[in-house]
């Protein structure tokens, strides 16, 4: 504070030397900048949404065990060029007998149902934009995401058999992208 009083000083009279001797007072206007703990408050916390990233390069293990991932299968799922991912097993194998995959990619719900597959809304308090597709009518799989302006985040589950069932499938993938979103944003 001392400091910006002697700022102030310093201009004025600065100013007050360098003018012409007019009867108009001058007048000087200083904005203070922030302290750094006033900027980092002002500054987002977390961007990691703010662009395509590779889940398993920014989450680490545990965030995934808090989900009820573990035992990861890949590090890095080939995916081809637009998205990027890694898979799991889930804690509990009597519960749940496939595999999860967790990615982002550079599609949305709309290209989605350009492709004439079903999307279902299937939000949660905390999250309520998540959704769920099918991935075909003859393979046990369902994809839970949530969009973004890069594209999307997704938890992925596969078994083997076939029937598109949303109401087995799809609520561990719903539960394990919220957590994850909920672990990205910082909330839990």
């Amino acid at each position: 504070m001392r400091r910006i009083w002697l700022l102030v000083c310093g201009i004025a009279l600065t100013v007050a030397g360098c003018t012409s001797e007019s009867t108009t007072p001058t007048t000087v206007t200083v904005t203070a900048t922030p302290t750094s703990e006033e900027a980092a408050s002002t500054e987002p916390t977390n961007d990691i949404l703010a662009s395509q990233f590779h889940p398993c390069e920014v989450l680490t293990q545990e965030q995934f065990e808090e989900a009820g991932l573990v035992g990861q299968m890949d590090q890095s799922t080939d995916l081809g060029s637009l998205a990027l991912g890694c898979s799991f097993s889930r804690s509990s194998l009597d519960e749940f007998s496939g595999i999860w995959l967790v990615s982002t990619d550079k599609v949305n719900r709309q290209y989605v149902s350009q492709l004439n597959l079903e999307t279902i809304d299937w939000g949660t308090i905390s999250n309520p934009d998540i959704y769920i597709q099918e991935v075909s009518e003859n393979i046990r799989q369902c994809e839970a995401a949530s969009d973004y302006e890069w594209g999307r985040l997704t938890v992925t589950y596969f078994e083997s058999g076939e029937g598109w069932e949303p109401e087995v499938l799809c609520p561990g993938a719903v539960q394990i992208l919220d957590q994850l979103i909920e672990e990205i944003k910082g909330t839990k």
